[in-house]
Parts: structure tokens; C-alpha cells; sequence
């Protein structure tokens, strides 16, 4: 099995580890500064599955015997909310359902590879919790596809930092199949799963539905500063993202109107950028159905 390792790459505040593309993912720390394809981001799919406070439609169990988290040690944001006037309305719904109870949000955005514009998107909801890795698993193994992998493979190994505070990242390194789950380390509940694939691109299974890149909005210009942010790399060639592709990833979001929705009330808090796999065996560059995925997490309010 090869192993393709990656050059480190160090930007301010940022720390890179050598991984392999085929068992590993490659993870950078940042401070403040997906055989089946997956679909490209489009606008055809505007179906909103999951709501504030619905655990039900994120399809994930409870958290068990889960206690209030502390968010007063998180990041907070400039209180300067302004955006570009044609997305005033645009953060004001946003909001109105992030802040429609004390609560942390997860806005699941999809990138394109090229170009950065940003796709569909989701959001989930739900307060809270001291998230340990046990309920994390637990979370995965209930809720993300086994199809194809080894039975009790789910949900593979741990490729997050220690008591992370934005999210668990599990991966079953793919032969010929393997897997992708991540599940909120504030929340407990599930945010995006994908098939790997060793000769093909990833597939997005988890979430389900999607909703209308155009709720987002995309040149909203806010003046709110980046938050922290981290990135792991399941690209799967030997291209090994630079500190420039990172950026253009965080701007994009930023672009959004979720910057500042989130800021409205309660705080900004992180980005975890996820870079989905073009192949694993290197033998192609399937450019047009791979993507980044932003995670931005915020909340609490009121």
C-alpha cells in the first residue's frame, strides 16, 4: 500500500504534521489570521432537513448523560456586523433560526474545488454538551453508512486532536472502501459522513439534504475578522494544499451571510475546512466532482 507523504506547510499560527494520504488524513491547526462520485455544488436541491432543536432530522442519537458545556473561554467576534445591504435579509433569516433558543449551530457548507464558490448547505442545531469521544462514536456507528466496509469497521480511527473543542473526525481508510464521519464535539450531533473510495472520488451520505446555496448569499463582504480554524486534507494526491488555498476556502465562507448572522447575538466561534479526495491511488484528477467542505460553528444567545 503506498504512502504519499506531504510537505509541511507552515503559515502564522499554523502547524502542519506529515501524514499518509491513504491511512491518515493530514491535519493543520490554524489560529485566528468526498466508485461514486459526489456531486458538485449546485442550487437544485433546496430541501431543509434539519431545524434548530430537531435531533430527529439529523438522524443521531441523543447524547447520553451529556452536561452543559462552558462557551465562555470561545473566541468572540468584532460586534461590527456590517455585510453588503443586498444580504441584510439574507442574515437576518439566518439569525432568526441560529438564535432561536440558547444553542450552537453548525453550518455544513460545500466549496467547489476550483473556483471556492460556495454550494449547498445545512445547518444543525442543538445545545451544548460536554461531547466525549465514546458519545461521538456512538453517534458515527448510528448514523453514518457502513455499506461496503468491514462489519464493525465505523467508525475507524480518530483523526482529530485530543478533546477537540469544534468536532470528532473519524476515518476508515478506504481498501477498497473506507469512510469519513464528523460529529460535533459541542453539540454531539452529526454533521457530514462520505464513502472514500481507493480508485475514485469521495461520496457525500450524511447530510441527506441540502438546502439553496442562494439563502447564503455570496459576496456579502463582512468585516467580522476570520475565527480559529483547522483543516484535514482526505484529498488523496500528491498536491498538498498551500496556505493560499486555505484562504481562498475561508473567504469564500466568509463572503456568506453567515459571518454575520452568527455575530448578531452570541459568537463566532471556528472553521473546520475538510478537503475531499480526487482519487487515493493518485491515477486521476477528478477535478469537476470534488470539493471542500466548511464546517462553521457559532451560537448560544440570548
Amino acid at each position: 500500500m503506498a504512502i504519499f507523504p506531504f510537505p509541511v506547510v507552515t503559515t502564522a499560527q499554523t502547524t502542519r504534521w506529515l501524514c499518509s494520504a491513504v491511512v491518515a488524513a493530514q491535519i493543520c491547526a490554524c489560529g485566528p489570521t468526498a466508485s461514486d462520485s459526489v456531486d458538485a455544488p449546485s442550487a437544485d436541491s433546496a430541501d431543509t432537513q434539519l431545524t434548530p432543536g430537531d435531533t430527529d432530522a439529523t438522524a443521531g442519537p441523543e447524547a447520553p448523560d451529556a452536561t452543559s458545556t462552558d462557551t465562555s473561554a470561545d473566541a468572540t467576534m468584532d460586534a461590527d456586523t456590517a455585510v453588503a445591504p443586498a444580504c441584510a435579509a439574507k442574515v437576518a433569516a439566518l439569525a432568526a433560526e441560529i438564535y432561536a433558543k440558547p444553542q450552537i449551530c453548525s453550518a455544513v457548507v460545500r466549496l467547489d474545488w476550483a473556483s471556492y464558490a460556495p454550494g449547498q448547505w445545512q445547518l444543525a442545531c442543538g445545545p451544548a454538551l460536554d461531547v466525549s469521544e465514546t458519545m461521538a462514536k456512538a453517534t458515527a456507528v448510528a448514523t453514518f453508512d457502513a455499506t461496503g466496509l468491514q462489519p464493525g469497521a465505523l467508525p475507524g480511527m480518530a483523526k482529530n486532536p485530543p478533546n477537540p473543542e469544534d468536532v470528532f473526525v473519524f476515518t476508515v481508510a478506504p481498501a477498497d472502501f473506507g469512510s469519513l464521519s464528523v460529529v460535533s464535539a459541542r453539540t454531539g450531533l452529526p454533521l457530514l459522513g462520505a464513502k472514500l473510495n481507493w480508485s475514485g472520488p469521495a461520496k457525500l451520505t450524511y447530510p441527506t439534504s441540502w438546502r439553496d446555496p442562494t439563502l447564503l448569499g455570496d459576496s456579502c463582504k463582512s468585516t467580522l475578522a476570520q475565527p480559529p480554524h483547522q483543516a484535514y486534507d482526505f484529498a488523496g494526491d500528491s498536491v498538498d494544499p498551500t496556505a493560499a488555498d486555505i484562504d481562498k476556502a475561508l473567504t469564500a465562507v466568509a463572503d456568506t451571510a453567515l459571518f454575520a448572522a452568527f455575530a448578531t447575538q452570541g459568537k463566532l466561534l471556528d472553521i473546520v475546512l475538510i478537503r475531499l479526495q480526487r482519487t487515493v491511488d493518485g491515477s486521476s484528477q477528478a477535478t469537476s466532482t470534488s470539493e471542500w467542505v466548511a464546517i462553521v460553528d457559532g451560537g448560544i444567545g440570548k
